[in-house]
């Protein structure tokens, strides 16, 4: 069967980007199956995540203006560094955009819309396309979330795309018991693609260490910045150097901490795997400090992803929103890895038998 995934791939998102991968190898590793992820351009979400070719002054300040002048070729290297990533792991069609994307029905047997907030609305600008409304081959999505719950007006504009669905699994189990309910038809509650594959496939793209001292990590600060705070205690109690993922902004001042400036994919899983901790609201940030046994915190900052992933492995504990960070007990990695092997398993077969 020749299938054509359609996600968010092209980013400077690490998160996307390795979701992305992780699909198309699950499935590249499916027997008599074929697979290409369909390099589909969608308007909103290229100027979401895109590196901005011009700045706009009518929503931005002069200050915004020098800080994108002074950062534009650092987030353009970071996007080719991502980009390449992307291409050297996985096979990427020629280019596709909402007037063209009917010519896809020559190539593929099947469509899987992948994992991320594809159906988070508000962010493709209730794109369609990724409720596969131009094909009637036959359709599947995979760990497909929305981040946020829809409006009553957004569902009905999407309830029929979705009952053409052969198979919908989603990767929230709150989500999916709302579409389960909304829709009267079973939708399958399944991990993130990045789960289905063995934590050795991941380490391989570390490399040697960068950083030789002892330092605690924070990648995405909550909108409370207790994030920051916490790890800028834990880093000043435990004496060891404080980074967060980001790039520098020559126009501020850094008090305790310094920024690092990561730009491929292999720097971000090198910088989390040795780090003695990681402080983080990101949903993938999170999840590869449990793949390297990496202790912990994670705040919830605009929906309750983490929540999903923390109760379903018990890890319920390392919530830095509503658990002091300085008193919670070592991680039990043993119940977690048994807990996410069982879970990748059932979602791996939910995966392969979505293309019987």
């Amino acid at each position: 069967m020749q299938i054509g995934i359609i996600t968010f791939h092209d980013t400077v998102n690490y998160g996307a980007t390795l979701q992305a991968v992780a699909t198309y190898k699950a499935i590249s590793k499916l027997e008599n199956q074929n697979v290409e992820i369909i390099d589909y351009r969608c308007k909103s979400i290229d100027i979401r995540e895109l590196p901005k070719k011009k700045y706009d002054f009518r929503s931005g300040t002069i200050k915004g203006f020098i800080y994108y002048l002074l950062t534009k070729k650092k987030n353009i290297r970071k996007y080719n560094e991502i980009h390449r990533f992307l291409i050297e792991n996985t096979k990427v069609s020629s280019c596709y955009d909402e007037n063209n994307i009917k010519q896809t029905n020559d190539k593929y047997d099947c469509f899987l819309i992948g994992s991320d907030m594809l159906w988070q609305l508000d962010y493709t600008d209730s794109d369609l396309t990724f409720f596969l409304n131009f094909t009637d081959k036959k359709k599947v999505s995979f760990a497909t979330s929305i981040g946020k719950f829809w409006s009553n007006n957004q569902f009905e504009l999407v309830k029929t795309y979705l009952n053409d669905f052969a198979v919908i699994s989603v990767r929230e189990k709150n989500f999916a018991d709302f579409l389960c309910n909304k829709l009267d038809r079973k939708v399958n509650y399944v991990c993130d693609p990045t789960m289905l594959l063995d934590t050795n496939e991941w380490v391989k793209y570390v490399g040697k260490r960068k950083i030789h001292e002892k330092y605690s990590l924070v990648y995405m600060d909550d909108l409370a910045k207790n994030c920051k705070s916490n790890a800028l205690n834990y880093s000043k109690k435990n004496q060891c150097l404080l980074y967060e993922i980001g790039i520098k902004n020559p126009l501020k001042k850094y008090h305790g901490y310094k920024i690092l400036e990561v730009y491929g994919v292999e720097e971000f899983l090198n910088a989390i795997y040795y780090s003695e901790i990681l402080y983080t609201a990101s949903y993938h940030g999170m999840l590869f400090a449990i793949y390297f046994h990496k202790p912990f915190v994670y705040y919830n900052k605009d929906s309750n992803r983490l929540e999903n992933l923390a109760n379903q492995l018990g890890l319920q504990e390392r919530n830095g929103n509503k658990y002091d960070p300085m008193l919670m007990k070592a991680i039990d990695w043993n119940l977690v890895d048994e807990k996410r092997v069982k879970f990748s398993k059932k979602s791996l077969e939910c995966l392969d038998s979505s293309f019987l």
